[in-house]
């Protein structure tokens, strides 16, 4: 008796000519069987994967790569105050 593989992959079906083409989208095999069965159960039932669907509240949010370079800048050239980030204390002319 030979060994059995088992492999667990993404595909993409679409319709042309006729025919239905799959094309293996990713391979996710490797993938802890939790974290598997809870992408099936988001394939088969479209439900959300965490919470119950409500909206999400954004406690902090923090400037980040050309945001924060031009807030930066911004502040050097006193038109932010530092305490205050993201609040223009005056109109450049």
């Amino acid at each position: 008796m030979g060994r059995r593989i088992s492999r667990v992959v993404l595909q993409l079906a679409e319709e042309g000519n006729g025919k239905v083409k799959h094309e293996t989208v990713a391979n996710i095999s490797d993938l802890p069987d939790d974290l598997l069965a809870v992408i099936k159960n988001r394939l088969a039932t479209g439900q959300p994967l965490v919470g119950n669907g409500g909206p999400m509240t954004i406690h902090r949010s923090l400037p980040h790569g050309d945001v924060a370079a031009v807030l930066g800048t911004m502040r050097n050239m006193g038109l932010i105050s530092s305490s205050q980030p993201g609040r223009v204390v005056s109109e450049a002319s």
